[in-house]
């Protein structure tokens, strides 16, 4: 089967037990639950719906035991709604991403609380403006390997990149692919 489909009954199956959670099933313990996401295995025998639920540890192992139980319910439900050729097995995955966003969010209000967000102090990598690296240059600027250096010395080439290698150049100089063999000219 291909992707699309796939996605397609995961979105399917993802929303109708989603609905299930608010029309038909009584278990207080799955009324903070939101189905944020679904994936179905290759075959489609298999669907993997991942969760999130408000509250704490306490919340959470609830929400899991409540849908470990309702799981053969939701499955009957699914059969007899869904014009499915096999219904698919249903596996509940805590969803972390929530939480995550939330630490994120955290980070960047506490942040702007210090306005290090407004001011510029921070670069678009999260470092200070204007580092420096441990010898002083600016990062991200060539290293000469001795900081009292004023340039190449003799017989040195400041030159980046592959040498050129004559009249016929080398292979990333034409745009070959690397290890092709080099054309004679």
């Amino acid at each position: 089967m291909n992707s699309r489909r796939r996605d397609q009954l995961g979105k399917q199956i993802q929303e109708f037990v989603a609905t299930l959670f608010v029309t038909k099933i009584d278990d207080p313990r799955l009324k903070l639950v939101t189905v944020t996401r679904a994936k179905a295995s290759a075959d489609t025998r298999k669907v993997t719906l991942f969760f999130s639920v408000l509250g704490d540890d306490e919340a959470r192992a609830g929400a899991e035991a409540a849908l470990q139980k309702a799981k053969k319910y939701l499955r009957a439900l699914i059969g007899q709604e869904l014009p499915l050729r096999y219904v698919p097995d249903l596996r509940f995955v805590y969803d972390k991403n929530p939480e995550y966003a939330q630490k994120v969010m955290e980070l960047i209000n506490s942040a702007k609380a210090e306005g290090s967000w407004e001011s510029g102090e921070l670069d678009s990598d999260g470092a200070e403006a204007g580092a420096h690296d441990s010898d002083g240059a600016e990062e991200g600027a060539p290293d000469s390997g001795d900081p009292n250096s004023d340039g190449p010395e003799e017989g040195e080439t400041d030159r980046v990149g592959p040498a050129s290698g004559g009249p016929e150049g080398d292979a990333s100089s034409r745009g070959a692919p690397q290890g092709a063999p080099l054309a004679k000219a």
